[in-house]
């Protein structure tokens, strides 16, 4: 950003003021040029910008920077990909309905929502100005420290013309910012159409959701800059809490505590009647609770897929849906009990500031989770127990780009440098690797030609799209077969080692179930192996044998056969389960 050493031109975007002179044919007139057209700044006003950016620049303790600059990878990552500003659009508005009291219901303002941002990026941008110039919009873009700075700098820079990269990531922030503006927008014109005034509707919209509260503590403030989201999470509980307990700004004449739960009773009711309807919808309740949960599934005309669509945030209104579905999955008897509370347990935790993940700082936690092979989200191997006893070149699958399989004959496992790297990117350095290797076909060798990708495995694409390969069966028998194998062991170990006949007697009564069950639940296991080999099998076909399409399709096939196999082995143990419990009676 130059420095130019004259008076000012006429022009909004130009920032001046007087100093010393150096010289005496300098004036002592200064101005910089403030171009923010494109950018995530467009139309806020010059002065208010320089005064916002100078306010960005905070303080860290070395120790928390390290950790900080990890996090704004991480940050990066997840706003600049197409689905964050998709699910802003529809879970933000869905949410906001509810906590801030507007005069629409939830799939109103949903609507509303992609309005305002068709106005935003390629309309009449007149409203999104005036939030910018109330400073309205906040936005997961941004850290609100010295590195908003630099990056709202290297945006609006005198004379800066970027690059194709840069161009490309200024309008992948910009439209981030939009879709977090759209909600924002319309919460300050819903309070001005009620009857507020600007101050009053400006401060409303602000505490819809006050990313500027960033705690009293020291120690808070430090794990808002370390812990990925978590200042948002910590803000989104905030404002549930608040509403429904009445204390949200002008309550009395907004009704934010009504609206909260008349809308969580609606969405509650709306949850058990989608639930209803899909309990003869075998394709859908194929799919596991945690699958179902949560969304909105609608089938695609002419194909077996299904579109998903998130339900606004858990604490605002989606786990009211999510309970009403799981009441309904309880009364049929259709989905286990266990499997219903892990459910609404895993998405109920999403509410939990930082991703509801274990709260360790970027870095840190990937460290962790390499160490113990262990997803901190899911609680699940990173590297499954089949691959944990081959060597590192073959830990890999399908979604593996080659970029990471080369790592293999390192010694490093391409699947635990995957996890590691995407959980410092948001999974942006893997799809952008996919995509680069299908669009110059790395991977494909001279004999092997890659499965071509199907529409539900396509980067971006695959967020909205229902994975078909989703099985409730297969998770409820795989959990049953873990159990049983291990109780059978513990029984078979137990006499071999000559325990009492009381003792094995006593274990024997009080896991009858889990002993009988473990013939047929390690058959299950064993023929599921057999599959998976036979799609490896495929996969590693020659392009001569077998085409890239028609692997796709024998693949598709072989997943189907194991949905079928596992529908099957989970009526058998059900039945078995009750002719055991009828025997006890």
């Amino acid at each position: 950003m130059q420095v130019r050493f004259t008076e000012a031109p006429a022009g909004k975007e130009y920032l001046s003021w007087t100093q010393e002179p150096v010289d005496a044919d300098d004036t002592g007139h200064r101005h910089i040029k403030l171009d923010t057209k494109g950018t995530v700044m467009e139309g806020v006003p010059t002065m208010v910008l320089a005064q916002s950016i100078e306010g960005f620049h905070a303080m860290m303790p070395a120790y928390v920077q390290w950790a900080a600059k990890l996090n704004d990878w991480l940050r990066a990552g997840v706003t600049r990909m197409p689905p964050y500003t998709v699910r802003q659009l529809l879970k933000d508005p869905f949410s906001s309905a509810s906590t801030s009291g507007m005069a629409a219901n939830p799939l109103t303002a949903v609507g509303r929502a992609m309005t305002e941002y068709r106005k935003g990026m390629w309309g009449d941008k007149t409203d999104l100005e005036a939030a910018n110039r109330h400073a309205l919009v906040q936005s997961n873009l941004f850290t609100g420290d010295h590195d908003d700075m630099i990056k709202l700098t290297k945006q609006i820079a005198d004379g800066d013309h970027p690059n194709a990269v840069r161009k490309l990531l200024n309008e992948l922030d910009r439209s981030a910012h939009v879709a977090d503006a759209a909600t924002r927008v319309q919460i300050y014109k819903d309070g001005l159409a009620r009857g507020l005034s600007e101050v009053e509707s400006a401060y409303r919209t602000r505490e819809s959701m006050n990313f500027h509260k960033r705690g009293a503590w020291g120690s808070i403030q430090h794990a808002n800059r370390m812990l990925p989201f978590f200042n948002s999470g910590i803000q989104a509980l905030n404002v549930a809490a608040k509403a429904l307990q009445g204390k949200m700004p002008f309550e009395e004449q907004l009704k934010i505590k009504q609206t909260y739960v008349r809308n969580a009773l609606m969405l509650a009711m709306g949850g058990m009647v989608y639930a209803a309807m899909k309990a003869d919808d075998d394709e859908y309740m194929k799919l596991r609770p945690s699958d179902r949960y949560g969304n909105f599934h609608i089938g695609l005309p002419g194909t077996e897929l299904m579109l998903k669509i998130p339900i606004g945030y858990a604490e605002s209104g989606g786990m009211a849906w999510a309970a009403g579905q799981a009441l309904i999955d309880a009364m049929h008897g259709t989905t286990g009990g266990k499997q219903v509370a892990k459910a609404l347990a895993g998405y109920a935790q999403t509410a939990v500031p930082g991703g509801g993940t274990v709260p360790l700082p970027s870095g840190i936690k990937q460290a962790v989770e390499w160490a113990t092979n262990t997803d901190m989200r899911t609680y699940s191997p990173i590297v499954s127990r089949g691959l944990a006893g081959r060597t590192a070149d073959e830990q890999h699958n399908d979604a593996t780009p080659e970029a990471f399989k080369a790592f293999g004959h390192l010694g490093i496992s391409p699947l635990q440098l995957q996890h590691a790297i995407d959980g410092l990117t948001g999974s942006a350095a893997s799809v952008v690797l996919t995509l680069l290797e299908r669009v110059v076909g790395a991977g494909d060798g001279a004999d092997v030609e890659k499965p071509s990708l199907p529409v539900a495995k396509m980067p971006w694409i695959k967020s909205f799209i229902q994975n078909p390969t989703s099985d409730a069966n297969a998770e409820a028998v795989y959990d049953i077969a873990s159990k049983t194998q291990e109780a059978k062991q513990t029984f078979d170990a137990m006499q071999r080692e000559g325990r009492s006949t009381k003792e094995i007697r006593a274990f024997f009564e009080s896991h009858k179930a889990e002993i009988a069950l473990a013939p047929a639940a390690g058959k299950f296991v064993q023929q599921m192996g057999e599959i998976n080999t036979e799609i490896k099998k495929i996969t590693n076909a020659s392009k001569d044998r077998i085409s890239a399409d028609r692997k796709t399709d024998a693949i598709e096939r072989l997943n189907k056969r194991k949905q079928e196999m596992s529908r099957r082995y989970m009526e058998s143990i059900r039945a078995a389960e009750t002719r055991l419990r009828a025997s006890a009676a």
